[in-house]
């Protein structure tokens, strides 16, 4: 009797990691692929389409669970469709749910304020004075080396965790400047801008960063700076995470 207990929690130890793997990569390659955006697509627009991904991600994620989870067991499938069905549209309106909880925190401490405020809230976050704001920037930041001004542009204030990440990225050009950084020769910039892409990526998890900017950042790293060296592990499960919910 002990020996069959003992099996059987063998058995429901690697039967649980299993469905937890099915689940987890499914939930990581949907929110991968959840909607990106532009500024000039309307807020309403944006919170919809965000929690259509969330409720979609969910629920396929617990199906993908429950499904495996019902073949592991005997190697068939028992659930019936009822009880598939329920768990889909529990897990649906979980997801829906949270993504409207996130678009409401963000429209209230974002997304309801004009740039020139979102500027004003930067400036405080950093300590600094010289973050400003230029419309006709299509970056998501620039630094004026001969101003000393750090400029964000629609893109770059489209939410608040892009704000704050590249805000900190043109800040680390203004300490380069601050230690003595000149700029007089290609290294100079090539230097700067490693630094800075590379602290993008080091600190994305602080600043609730979604991993498609991860990934372009050390797509930066690789093709434009031809860096080949340590890229900063911080792509974590999380950042999918804000990928679907940021």
């Amino acid at each position: 009797m002990t020996a069959m207990a003992g099996g059987d929690a063998v058995k429901a130890g690697w039967q649980g990691a299993v469905t937890g793997l099915v689940s987890g990569l499914t939930f990581g390659a949907l929110a991968n692929f959840s909607p990106s955006f532009i500024p000039e697509d309307p807020l309403i627009v944006r919170y919809i389409s965000k929690a259509i991904a969330a409720g979609t991600t969910f629920s396929l994620t617990a199906g993908a669970g429950a499904l495996s989870n019902d073949i592991l067991d005997d190697g068939i499938i028992n659930m019936n469709k009822s009880s598939y069905e329920k768990e889909i549209i529990f897990a649906a309106s979980i997801g829906i749910g949270t993504s409207i909880g996130y678009s409401i925190n963000d429209y209230l401490s974002w997304n309801r304020y004009g740039p020139n405020k979102k500027i004003s809230i930067l400036n405080g976050e950093f300590g600094v004075d010289n973050i400003k704001y230029k419309k006709e920037c299509i970056d998501y930041g620039e630094y004026n080396w001969g101003e000393r001004v750090i400029s964000l542009g629609d893109n770059g204030l489209m939410n608040h965790a892009i704000a704050k990440t590249s805000a900190a990225h043109e800040l680390s050009h203004y300490s380069d400047y601050l230690s003595g950084m000149k700029l007089e020769d290609f290294s100079d910039l090539n230097t700067t801008e490693i630094k800075a892409h590379l602290l993008d990526m080091s600190i994305s998890d602080n600043y609730n960063l979604p991993v498609r900017y991860w990934g372009e950042s050390r797509l930066n790293l690789i093709n434009a700076y031809s860096y080949s060296g340590y890229i900063p592990q911080t792509c974590g499960p999380s950042l999918y995470w804000y990928n679907l919910f940021y």
